[in-house]
């Protein structure tokens, strides 16, 4: 991994902190320039636990002339934490420089540098851990350690933080715009309750600077052009994939984007398949645009079909309508003397009879997908009506199976009769009959 104290920053904010209202890219910046020294930077911050050890400080900064000064005891467990309010639901991004010091620490918590999300602004209030700075120069990115850093070095952090489901949240990690660590994790039982981002020093002295918060956008659809390319014409690729946002999010032609190509194939996406990606149209679509990423340079075999990640547009996170990252498109390669699609695949969309059927009060729904689409698959009763949303996402080719437990989407129980089940592709449909018998 590389670290390096130089950034270049594109866009410097000359006042304290910035509000962006856009839908799209709602954030707030503070770059703590217009605090009194000496001071602490409240509103709109709030501070917990060694209180005299947080202030606005010159003697190191990242960008201008002053930087947040956090110390924590050194030897106790008694540690300072700044609290700002997020002000956006997720997903959301938080981006900041930290500088660790090099004191000798040996209290109950041998941190320097942390950060997490609070549901309130004192220290015990209930919350979610994102990082640590190990005294022993390991970085510790929610449950897994093994990253390394540098003290008295500028390093810069961003954390993508998504909600799957009520159940999961999804985070992302990158340390100097490296992506590190992608993770799912059970949701805390305040969860949705986390309304404050908190860095912290727990022992000796940490600075940060450029604080960040940004707003991530949902697509609603992505895909690639060409879902399938001649490896037989260069050693060297280029495609690109295609984002609809469900609401307009506001993206220049030349913007750029972070896109991972798995080419090794170990369902990873590593720092070295990091390609250049440039925005090439925004063409707008209805509600939403169609924004072309091209992705230039990608050496590509037959051998391998490779998984396609997106992940930013312009630095703003985006995700699929479920808060997952958008990593499932798959790219097919071919040569002439080679089939364009894999032998696993199915040979076409199918949708099998639900099993047992008639049936009480469960069944299973078996189809298959010969490429990655948008499925949606209902259960309707004998006049159209909707009565079960079963699946309402994208999904990666190959066979796939639903349960339906005979319920209704209010999780009441559905009478004895006649049902359809209906799956959904942009390219296809079809109906199948079952019986339920209670």
């Amino acid at each position: 991994m590389r670290h390096t104290g130089i950034f270049i920053k594109v866009l410097m904010v000359s006042i304290a902190f910035l509000i962006c209202t856009n839908s799209a890219s709602a954030y707030w910046e503070d770059d703590f320039e217009n605090y009194p020294l000496g001071s602490f930077p409240s509103p709109p911050w709030y501070r917990s636990g060694n209180t005299s050890g947080a202030y606005i400080d010159d003697s190191v900064s990242f960008s201008g002339s002053q930087s947040m000064h956090l110390y924590g005891i050194i030897g106790a467990c008694w540690g300072v934490l700044a609290f700002r309010e997020i002000t956006v639901p997720p997903p959301f991004s938080i981006e900041f420089m930290v500088y660790n010091g090099t004191e000798n620490i040996y209290g109950c918590h041998p941190y320097r540098g942390s950060l997490e999300l609070k549901s309130g602004t004192n220290w015990w209030d209930c919350g979610r851990g994102l990082m640590v700075f190990h005294e022993d120069g390991r970085i510790q990115l929610h449950d897994s350690v093994g990253w390394h850093y540098n003290e008295l070095e500028w390093i810069k952090v961003r954390v993508d933080y998504s909600r799957p489901t009520d159940t999961t949240v999804h985070l992302v990690y990158r340390i100097n715009d490296e992506l590190l660590y992608e993770v799912d994790a059970p949701s805390k039982s305040c969860e949705d309750n986390l309304a404050y981002i908190v860095p912290g020093a727990q022992e000796g002295t940490v600075w940060f600077d450029d604080v960040k918060v940004q707003r991530g956008v949902e697509v609603c659809d992505a895909f690639l052009t060409p879902d399938k390319l001649n490896v037989m014409r260069s050693a060297e690729h280029s495609f690109k994939v295609h984002v609809y946002p469900c609401d307009p999010m506001d993206v220049s032609v030349d913007d750029t984007a972070e896109v991972y190509v798995d080419l090794d194939n170990n369902g990873n996406f590593d720092e070295y398949e990091n390609y250049l990606a440039i925005v090439s149209s925004t063409d707008l679509d209805g509600e939403a645009k169609d924004i072309a990423v091209k992705v230039y340079d990608v050496p590509l075999t037959a051998q391998i079909n490779p998984y396609v990640a997106i992940y930013s547009i312009n630095n703003i996170p985006i995700v699929d309508t479920a808060g997952n990252s958008i990593d499932y498109l798959q790219l097919i390669t071919f040569s002439p003397h080679k089939p364009a699609t894999q032998s696993a695949l199915p040979e076409q969309v199918t949708l099998q009879q639900n099993h047992p059927n008639p049936f009480n009060p469960e069944t299973i729904i078996k189809y298959s997908l010969l490429e990655a689409t948008y499925v949606k698959l209902g259960i309707y009763n004998v006049v159209g009506q909707r009565v079960r949303a079963l699946i309402d996402e994208y999904q990666r080719a190959g066979a796939k199976e639903v349960f339906w437990d005979g319920k209704d989407d209010y999780g009441n129980d559905v009478g004895s009769g006649i049902y359809f089940y209906n799956i959904k592709t942009p390219e296809y449909s079809e109906a199948k009959k079952m019986i339920l018998m209670r």
